[in-house]
């Protein structure tokens, strides 16, 4: 099965309809084709080119509602959970999974089913969701007034009064609450809109270790340990716990993240994922120096 994910995200990179066709193929997908499902692969497979995502999912055919089924783009955008989320954190949270494509028709696309779905999980805060589309729009013109240079050469940055000002009678036949406005405006003064995916260093790390942290809070997330098949294994198991001592507990939390770095959602093959939790202890201090000898009994992991 991995290698199918493997090989068909390869192919979604270069043409998004052929690697979902490869993935239907061979059963990594259902057929005829589960549009949420779609929709989890999309925003799970931390391999995908942003940029793919973003037009795959803007396509004619990812756009059509066929038989009363929802359409992918419907999907994708129902698969957030803004609850709680001022609109620029949702935001955020929504355009690091893709990249918005360049048509201004296609943005407006996207935006829309974003406003949709931010306006009914926060239990429809503005007079509509015209009113929340509008301001969702005004918060990417403004990350770029802030952030982009070219428009800095042609134009002072906006001013929270004019942030302000500019949204005035657009909730409705009414104003947006000052204060909301005051703290978006400043949020994204602060902090750019960036795509985390395609960043280096603790951007991008932060992105991943969100990721990760989704894909342990789901049940295909479970950390399941085989019975021991050789007496070397108990030997390994008595010996890891001590050696790594000074490392986390190992929470629900904990065993999703190893899980999700080796790869598999269990354990199997000669316990070879052990390793891994050997290398998130930290370094030796001098309580620790006698420990090594404890790892030092069980037998290389490759049975």
């Amino acid at each position: 099965m991995k290698k199918w994910v493997t090989q068909g995200t390869e192919l979604f990179n270069q043409k998004p309809e052929r690697g979902i066709e490869f993935l239907q193929e061979h059963g990594v997908l259902k057929t005829p084709l589960d549009p949420h499902e779609v929709a989890i692969f999309l925003r799970e497979n931390p391999d995908l080119d942003k940029k793919m995502i973003g037009e795959y999912i803007c396509k004619r055919s990812s756009r059509e509602e066929e038989d009363g089924c929802v359409s992918v783009l419907s999907a994708f955008a129902e698969s957030f959970d803004y609850a709680g989320l001022r609109i620029e954190q949702a935001l955020r949270l929504y355009l690091e999974t893709f990249r918005l494509p360049g048509e201004a028709p296609l943005i407006f696309l996207v935006m829309e089913r974003f406003a949709e779905r931010w306006h009914s999980t926060n239990g429809e805060p503005f007079a509509n969701t015209d009113a929340a589309f509008r301001l969702a729009y005004a918060v990417i013109m403004l990350n770029m007034d802030q952030h982009n240079h070219n428009a800095k050469k042609l134009n002072v940055p906006m001013t929270v009064e004019d942030f302000v000002k500019n949204l005035r009678g657009c909730n409705g036949s009414g104003d947006f609450d000052q204060a909301m406005l005051e703290a978006v405006y400043h949020s994204i003064k602060n902090e750019e809109m960036v795509m985390p995916a395609e960043r280096v260093g603790p951007v991008r790390d932060a992105y991943l270790w969100r990721v990760l942290q989704r894909r342990g809070a789901s049940p295909a997330a479970r950390y399941v340990v085989a019975a021991p098949r050789h007496p070397h294994h108990l030997r390994l198991l008595a010996a890891v716990p001590s050696a790594v001592s000074g490392a986390p507990p190992a929470t629900a939390g904990y065993r999703a993240v190893l899980s999700a770095v080796s790869g598999a959602p269990s354990v199997t093959a000669g316990y070879r994922a052990l390793p891994s939790a050997v290398s998130v202890a930290p370094p030796a201090t001098a309580g620790h120096r006698a420990e090594p000898s404890a790892v030092s009994v069980a037998p290389p992991a490759a049975f």
